[in-house]
């Protein structure tokens, strides 16, 4: 609903007359008191809303405690200012496929879903995803004889996790030349199949492995080429804690460019000026977004926001 002053009027009348079927918002405008008008007067006059759907739900939780606290509130505002027409609590629906049992639990706390409500529901589903797998990587720091200040620690860290992204960097062409291959391919879908998939869904759709493993392999060409960063076939995205300092964004993209000078590198990461600067940063940003989307760029570094909420 952030738009140009005109338009946003004839949204905001549209609500309140119950013209519009499915409204979109941020957490932001729960908040905002002529915002909170709108929906009282659209009650008022007999318009009411069925549910609310909280895409990306781990963002109560990642987000609202950091900078973005309207997420907080959320669970609140909703069922306070946004009304069903049979008087009962409007149902919430959070959707997520990052968050982990302590996200999940904060989630409930900060929704303020009660332990005891029996009709609070965690619906689990199939998570197994083949074609993402994790490499632990060591970054060892020496703290001895050094200063152990928070800053100067979180330096050192930081500038130990980039001289092992760094290192990953120079040698990922082979990686990827030695994990597309059909031998590591049917270790990663043999433990899917054995330990994740759910019982269900053997039963259904996979009553062997090798059902599974065809079914999993028929878009894939295994070993016949030789994935590179430079044709565009692989990709990778660096993420960083925050945009500045000797692990953030700046730094990083800088640092991956002289490294790897043939290779197109983009940034996504928020500007938090509402400045000329600052509007500029999220128009490039959200320019090498789509330029990474449609594989025009190898590298991306960013803040995680480039994934959740954008």
């Amino acid at each position: 609903m952030a738009t140009a002053e005109p338009k946003r009027r004839y949204v905001q009348n549209s609500l309140e007359s119950g013209q519009e079927q499915f409204v979109f918002l941020s957490p932001e405008r729960y908040v905002i008191d002529a915002f909170r008008s709108i929906l009282s007067q659209a009650n008022e006059q007999g318009h009411y809303f069925s549910y609310v759907v909280i895409d990306e739900v781990h963002c109560v939780s990642e987000w609202g405690h950091n900078f973005r606290t309207p997420y907080l509130d959320l669970g609140k505002n909703a069922i306070e200012y946004t009304k069903t027409k049979s008087g009962h609590i409007i149902p919430l629906f959070g959707l997520t496929a990052t968050a982990s049992y302590d996200v999940l639990a904060d989630i409930e706390r900060e929704l303020q879903i009660p332990d005891d409500d029996g009709n609070a529901l965690v619906r689990y589903e199939n998570t197994v995803r083949d074609e993402i797998n994790y490499c632990i990587v060591e970054a060892p720091v020496n703290f001895e004889g050094k200063r152990l200040e928070a800053r100067n620690v979180r330096n050192m860290i930081g500038e130990a996790k980039q001289r092992i992204v760094i290192e990953w960097l120079a040698t990922l062409d082979n990686k990827l030349k030695e994990w597309n291959n059909k031998k590591v391919f049917n270790q990663i879908t043999s433990q899917s199949y054995s330990t994740f998939l759910p019982e269900v869904e053997k039963q259904i759709s996979y009553s062997t492995i090798d059902k599974y493993q065809k079914d999993k392999s028929d878009h894939l060409a295994l070993g016949e080429v030789h994935l590179s960063m430079a044709s565009g076939e692989a990709a990778t995205v660096i993420f960083c804690p925050h945009k500045n300092g000797s692990h953030g964004v700046n730094d990083m993209k800088s640092i991956v460019i002289k490294l790897l000078p043939k290779l197109p590198v983009g940034y996504f990461m928020g500007s938090g000026d509402n400045n000329e600067k600052g509007k500029e940063i999220e128009e490039q940003s959200f320019k090498n977004q789509r330029a990474f989307k449609e594989n025009k760029l190898s590298i991306m570094v960013a803040t995680n926001c480039f994934w959740n909420g954008h």
